[in-house]
């Protein structure tokens, strides 16, 4: 079934991807505003190697056209999002589920309800948006503006994208709908109030150079969850595009290794329990060894990246 997705390129792009093992557990992805679940196919197949059941769903008024699009509003997206989890929970023993973006934002909202989940990946997500999104969205409010051109430099670069997709991309969604993208900016922040609430296995993935989110948020994170078993990785100058830039190769091969650790279900040792992790392209270039002490006195985490990160 790992062959799927060279199926699904020459077909449909907007529909789900699944690739079916026939296994008792599954692994549940959802894609970034504006994208389809083609986007997410490189860490599906992946994923898929493990043995495991994966879904990447099309989120509602997704891959149709910008005007479809713009119909959606957040809670929409929240509440069926929470409903596709609760199908998925009658069928399957373990569920963890992973998002990009706007999919971190469904599975943020997943993660701190009542649905019993057995591991949470998020990337390309903070508390808050950065200033540069900010002052977009603001522009856009002041003149009125409905749409954006769609952004196309990440997927051109990108050596794991068809050029098919690009050119059915650039036909359908040309146009970024500013709605959305408002709403979230304005109310977000308010919705991390239940941070508390996640319990299940926990691993944040943020880029330094993210042109959405920052990493300046990432300490409040593992603060406030109360999860037992808590990683975050920094990407030393990574753009929101996780999963096409540079990085992709060692970020899947950190979400493999926490799916692998979730599924065999061992003790995890104490000085385990939480990690950050600051990561090169190739490599690992910084762990901070303190962490658990940092934790207990309430203390920034990133501050010990700042050198890193932001040089």
């Amino acid at each position: 079934m790992i062959e799927l997705s060279n199926n699904y390129q020459k077909n449909n792009f907007a529909s789900d991807l699944i690739i079916d093992n026939k296994s008792k557990d599954c692994v549940v992805l959802f894609h970034a505003f504006n994208a389809t679940p083609y986007e997410m196919h490189v860490l599906a197949d992946a994923i898929g190697t493990l043995g495991v059941d994966v879904y990447v769903p099309l989120i509602p008024k997704h891959g149709v056209s910008s005007s479809v699009l713009a119909e959606l509003k957040l809670d929409e997206a929240l509440e069926w999002s929470k409903e596709y989890i609760r199908e998925k929970r009658e069928k399957y023993g373990r569920i963890i589920i992973i998002g990009h973006s706007l999919g971190s934002g469904l599975v943020y909202s997943i993660a701190s309800s009542d649905i019993p989940i057995e591991g949470v990946v998020l990337t390309g997500l903070s508390k808050n948006f950065t200033q540069r999104i900010r002052f977009i969205t603001w522009l856009v409010k002041f003149f009125r503006i409905k749409y954006i051109p769609t952004i196309f430099g990440h997927l051109e670069k990108s050596k794991v994208m068809s050029r098919d997709y690009l050119n059915w991309k650039k036909k359908y969604l040309s146009k970024q709908p500013v709605q959305l993208m408002r709403e979230m900016v304005e109310t977000v922040p308010n919705r991390y109030d239940t941070l508390a609430d996640i319990s299940a296995p926990f691993m944040l993935v943020i880029g330094t150079r993210d042109f959405i989110t920052h990493a300046d948020y990432v300490d409040n994170f593992l603060l406030t969850t109360k999860s037992m078993r808590k990683i975050a990785f920094i990407l030393n100058k990574g753009s929101h595009e996780i999963f096409l830039d540079d990085f992709k190769n060692i970020v899947i091969s950190k979400i493999l290794n926490f799916i692998i650790e979730i599924l065999a279900d061992k003790s995890i040792k104490e000085e385990d329990l939480v990690e950050c992790f600051v990561l090169d392209k190739n490599a690992e270039i910084n762990k901070t060894e303190d962490l658990l002490q940092l934790m207990n006195k309430n203390k920034s985490i990133v501050s010990l990246h700042s050198k890193v990160c932001y040089s």
